[in-house]
């Protein structure tokens, strides 16, 4: 059995309001729940499972989403030396110190599953907000033993691998970011434009707010407190709609004023900073980083009306309907003759750290959208070819389209996600070959 699972966005706790630290990560029990599932799963000998294969597909550790890069010194986005190095391996030791009982659950999953230590493997493919971990020997090995990795399988100096492909569960996967412009720098190895957006806009406007509100004050403490949601919103051109709610929740003018001047002053900060001034285009003014400088200093009500036109949506919002054309289009690259069948010989494959082919199978899957969904490429022979993503296990915030849209009226609603997927071998589970599995929380 294969599960995979992503965006589990495990971060240091250092950007949490105070007093919110907990809850501001997942819960060590979310993974108790899942090991207790797979286990009434694998004890169930009509199943007849004998291994499993946890692959955990990206954005596990979070090391964009810390007030470190607040701090002098290294960006996210330098070239990778000494000190960044060793910023990166600080803030990914936080991210383990913070989460320990989390990674101790996902340490000791030989033994809770009830198999032989040597059939059950974890695998780790990094996403965008785990790239430095890839880029370093330390950070690295921090990672491997976090996660308990076999050196045998993956030397914890060795680079991670960017995809993972099994012949046996007719699997190929990717966390997807080279799908998605924002956050694709050109390679495995650069940033893109979307770490700017996080330590730059995400991390900083709150802490901004905070420092012109009085988080004592009645009116201000709640809105401080929803401050933590910018980062869980989702789909991104929802932003705008959901800073209007922001300042519609606010009772006084001067809180209002207060909330804009602070992203204002970001927002200046962000269109600044060199890394994001180096990606302009003086010949494209719909380059994203010139669309998306301009887009949040913008006043929030025409941004909110212009985030209604859809082709602008596309530009700074790639949509979930884009990754499943990459994969079909992957699929078309990977699988051009309609009735080739993979061999069972092949095995599990682990991808090398550049950008080769996957190999074959009969489902593609991605994360890194946070969005769960399963879609039918094709139908090869008696069998389906799908597009997979595996969604998240945070939280999401998302507008309530439905409702009234007055000035005042820009409802927002969240709830905590899990979802997984399971892939069996043909042998297993009488021939269905996935299941998907979603659970929500609000």
């Amino acid at each position: 059995m294969l599960v995979i699972l992503s965006d589990l966005h495990f971060s240091d706790g250092t950007l949490a309001p105070e007093g919110a630290r907990e809850g501001w990560n997942i819960p060590a029990r979310a993974f108790r729940y899942l090991a207790d599932d797979l286990r009434a799963i694998i004890g169930n000998e009509r199943i007849n499972v004998r291994e499993v294969r946890l692959v955990l597909l990206g954005d596990v550790f979070d090391l964009l989403r810390s007030a470190s890069w607040g701090r002098p010194g290294p960006a996210p986005w330098d070239a990778p030396y000494p000190d960044l190095e060793a910023r990166a391996a600080e803030i990914l030791e936080g991210v383990v110190r913070e989460n320990d009982l989390a990674f101790s659950e996902i340490r000791d999953w030989k033994e809770m599953l009830g198999l032989l230590p040597e059939r059950v493997h974890v695998h780790y493919v990094p996403g965008n907000h785990d790239r430095l971990v890839n880029l370093f020997p330390s950070t690295r090995r921090i990672a491997a033993g976090a996660l308990g990795l076999d050196p045998g399988v993956q030397p914890p100096d060795a680079p991670f691998a960017h995809g993972f492909s099994s012949a046996e569960y007719g699997v190929l996967a990717r966390h997807g970011q080279q799908f998605d412009g924002l956050n694709w720098g050109g390679s495995f190895e650069a940033a893109g434009l979307g770490e700017a957006v996080v330590a730059r806009l995400f991390n900083a406007f709150p802490e901004r707010a905070r420092a012109l509100l009085d988080p004592a004050d009645p009116e201000t403490a709640p809105i401080l407190e929803r401050l933590e949601e910018l980062d869980h919103v989702r789909p991104l051109w929802a932003v705008p709609r959901w800073f209007q709610g922001m300042l519609a929740s606010a009772g006084r003018e001067s809180t209002r004023a207060a909330l804009r001047a602070a992203w204002s002053e970001t927002a200046a900060a962000f269109a600044a900073e060199p890394f994001v001034h180096g990606q302009m285009s003086p010949w494209n003014p719909l380059a994203r980083a010139n669309l998306a400088a301009r887009l949040i200093r913008t006043p929030w009500g025409l941004a909110e009306r212009l985030c209604r036109l859809r082709p602008l949506r596309w530009l700074i919002d790639d949509s979930d309907a884009k990754y499943a054309r990459a994969a079909a289009e992957e699929a078309a690259a990977q699988f051009p003759d309609r009735s080739s069948q993979f061999p069972a010989e092949h095995g599990v494959r682990t991808l090398g750290t550049e950008n080769r082919e996957l190999g074959t199978g009969h489902s593609v899957v991605y994360g890194h959208t946070h969005v769960a969904r399963q879609v039918a490429i094709d139908v090869r022979g008696d069998a389906p070819l799908m597009y997979f993503n595996s969604g998240t296990w945070r939280r999401v915030v998302g507008p309530a389209e439905l409702g009234p849209s007055g000035a005042t009226a820009r409802p927002f609603a969240s709830w905590q996600v899990m979802s997984y997927l399971l892939f069996y071998r043909p042998e297993e589970n009488r021939g269905y070959r996935f299941e998907t599995w979603q659970g929500t929380r609000g």
